[in-house]
């Protein structure tokens, strides 16, 4: 049979979106309420590590010479733009001019609109329109995501007023810690930072969050593949708090999608589930041995870092199943006697099982995943001397998985609409993708649509968060008590 959309989202379930990423830009802090910086003008909306609260006053002055084009006319300008100047992008600043944004997240090179985007030139003088951090960016802005890839050079800029961080907290890693198909996109170490790190006592923290959707532990390390490299920047800043979320593309991105899901697309549910129990057993040791070894080049990083010293706590995340676990019978019957024929209703059934199995080797999958992770980490337990710690956020996502709304139609007989998944109360995963294709099941012509998706909403997000800074709260010298629920 010609697989439909079902066999689809049966391997979305460990597959992370690939998507837009981000690039923090290293920066330099001087005294309290200061920060001299040389902004790299390929990166969009840089952090410059200064908090500022709403009404306060910002003086940045910046120079230098920096291209928009390099290779295509390699148009030089200053920090003020364009001259003549002639005005669009980013709340209609001058192009191709430093602009800046203050907020709770770090937009992207295609945010857009953004409101509340401070001019800024050459030079500023001015208060803070919203409370959070500074951000500032070349305008650069043309809607297309690698516009930035052919700009060259640097701007020094200079900023005075706000609260330069003390202590660096560092985000790295795939599409779950960059938020991706979130409306707000504020992802788990953003309510991390925003709602526990950034209250510790002592000297002021700050976040960097290098993570980019759709990474691999190799793009990780090596930034291949038009990645950005995120080990060796994490460890330049210098981190007190390090949290990784890492390895879930790896082979399901490059093997799932592109072995199983054809072979889904001629054999069915059955042969994707075969596919599936081939990389989950893994005879030719093609999978699972090269990520254990890149997770333990990835914490040999850290751990050889000249500045391991100072460095608290690292703590690397698990996944969690998006997908049901299993079509429950109450559901199969369900969405099944909607079909007066009897056939079409047998068939639905015997299709329904065979679903549920894939599905259960799909959360296998992923708790191998999460038990290779575990592993690794286990395995540099002692050398990292208590500052290295696995979370495992899987057994709080149980309950809490996509809804799946499913509408199958069968030629001549009629359709049967049902959600499969968890209700939309419980979820906690943004379900905005459709997938939908026509095929045939028991010589039966059937047209199939599936709503589902596998990245966090907020609560997921949250919980992850509360999680992590269960794990880290103590190491980093939090004298909050333990939490017997962290996501309620």
């Amino acid at each position: 049979m010609k697989s439909f959309s079902l066999c689809i989202l049966i391997l979305s379930a460990v597959v992370l979106l690939t998507g837009e990423g981000l690039l923090r830009e290293q920066r330099q802090a001087s005294a309290a309420g200061s920060a001299t910086l040389d902004y790299n003008v390929r990166v969009p909306w840089a952090d410059t590590g200064i908090d500022v609260v709403a009404g306060e006053l910002i003086t940045i002055a910046a120079t230098g010479s920096a291209t928009y084009d390099r290779g295509h006319g390699d148009h030089y300008v200053t920090p003020d733009g364009d001259s003549p100047a002639h005005f669009g992008g980013w709340d209609d600043c001058n192009v191709h001019s430093l602009v800046a944004w203050v907020g709770t997240y770090q937009p992207g090179a295609t945010t857009y609109p953004l409101s509340g985007v401070l001019c800024i030139g050459s030079s500023f003088s001015g208060t803070a329109t919203a409370s959070g951090r500074l951000y500032i960016v070349m305008n650069d802005y043309n809607g297309d995501p690698t516009v930035f890839t052919d700009n060259y050079g640097t701007w020094h800029v200079e900023i005075t007023g706000g609260q330069v961080c003390a202590y660096q907290y560092v985000a790295t890693g795939d599409s779950v810690a960059y938020g991706a198909d979130m409306t707000t996109r504020i992802p788990y170490p953003d309510y991390l930072f925003n709602d526990h790190v950034k209250y510790l006592p002592g000297q002021p923290w700050c976040e960097t969050n290098l993570a980019q959707s759709g990474a691999k532990t190799s793009h990780y390390i090596n930034g291949e593949e038009g990645f950005t490299a995120q080990l060796q920047p994490a460890i330049d800043e210098d981190p007190r708090l390090v949290t990784i979320t890492i390895g879930a593309n790896n082979f399901v991105m490059t093997t799932l999608m592109d072995t199983c899901m054809p072979m889904a697309e001629k054999g069915g549910i059955r042969a994707a589930t075969a596919c599936i129990k081939e990389v989950f057993y893994d005879k030719k040791n093609i999978y699972w041995d090269p990520l254990r070894d890149d997770l333990r080049t990835i914490l040999d990083g850290y751990l050889s870092s000249p500045d391991y010293a100072t460095l608290d706590a690292i703590a690397v995340t698990g996944y969690y199943d998006p997908m049901p676990v299993m079509i429950s019978d109450s559901h199969q019957n369900d969405l099944c006697n909607q079909f007066g024929n009897t056939k079409v209703r047998t068939s639905c059934n015997q299709w329904g099982t065979d679903l549920s199995t894939a599905m259960n080797w799909g959360y296998l999958t992923i708790l191998k995943l999460n038990d290779t992770i575990k592993g690794v980490v286990d395995e540099y337990s002692a050398w990292y001397q208590g500052k290295l710690t696995f979370v495992d956020v899987d057994d709080q996502f149980a309950g809490h998985c996509s809804t799946f709304d499913t509408t199958i139609t069968v030629l001549l007989v009629g359709s049967a609409s049902l959600n499969l998944g968890c209700t939309e109360s419980d979820s906690w995963i943004v379900a905005n993708h459709t997938k939908g294709t026509e095929g045939f099941w028991k010589k039966l012509v059937f047209d199939a649509s599936v709503t589902s998706g596998v990245h966090p909403n907020e609560k997921g997000q949250q919980c992850i968060s509360n999680l992590v800074w269960e794990a880290v709260k103590a190491k980093l010298g939090s004298w909050e008590p333990p939490v017997s629920d962290p996501c309620p």
